[in-house]
C-alpha cells in the first residue's frame, strides 16, 4: 500500500494506492488549515487507514471498505484534544493507540474511534 498527500485546487488530498485500486479522498475537514498541515504517521489494519496530522492536531480515519472518512481531535490538553499526535498503531483487539507527543500521553480509541482511555506519562515513573 502506498500513501501520499499533496495539494490540489487549494486543498489537501490523500491518495491511497493498492495494486490496481486507486482512491482519492478529500481530507479537508471543517476549519482545516492547509498551511499548518503535517501528515506524518500512518497505520493500517484490514480496510482501515489512520493518518496523524501533527500541524492540525487531528487524526484522519479512512475506511476503505465503506468509503467513509472521519476526522477527530483538535488542539488542546483536555480529554478529546491533541497536541501534535505522532505515532499511531492498532493493537490486537483493533483498538487504536496514538502517541500525543507534547501532552506526554498515550490515547486509546475503540473500533468506533471513540476515545476510551488516556495514559499519562510521569517524569518520575509514578502512575498519575
Amino acid at each position: 500500500m502506498l500513501f501520499r498527500s499533496h495539494q490540489k485546487a487549494g486543498f489537501k488530498l490523500a491518495i491511497i494506492e493498492e495494486k490496481s485500486f486507486k482512491k482519492t479522498y478529500n481530507i479537508k475537514p471543517h476549519s482545516y488549515n492547509i498551511e499548518t498541515s503535517k501528515m506524518r504517521f500512518l497505520t493500517c489494519s484490514d480496510d482501515k487507514v489512520v493518518i496523524t496530522d501533527l500541524g492540525n492536531h487531528r487524526l484522519i480515519y479512512v475506511d476503505l471498505k465503506n468509503k467513509q472518512m472521519k476526522v477527530t481531535g483538535y488542539y488542546g490538553h483536555n480529554f478529546g484534544h491533541f497536541n501534535r499526535p505522532t505515532g499511531v498503531m492498532f493493537d490486537d483487539k483493533e483498538n487504536l493507540l496514538v502517541s500525543d507527543s507534547v501532552n506526554d500521553r498515550l490515547v486509546v480509541f475503540n473500533k468506533k474511534l471513540e476515545m476510551i482511555k488516556v495514559c499519562i506519562y510521569s517524569i518520575f515513573n509514578i502512575p498519575l
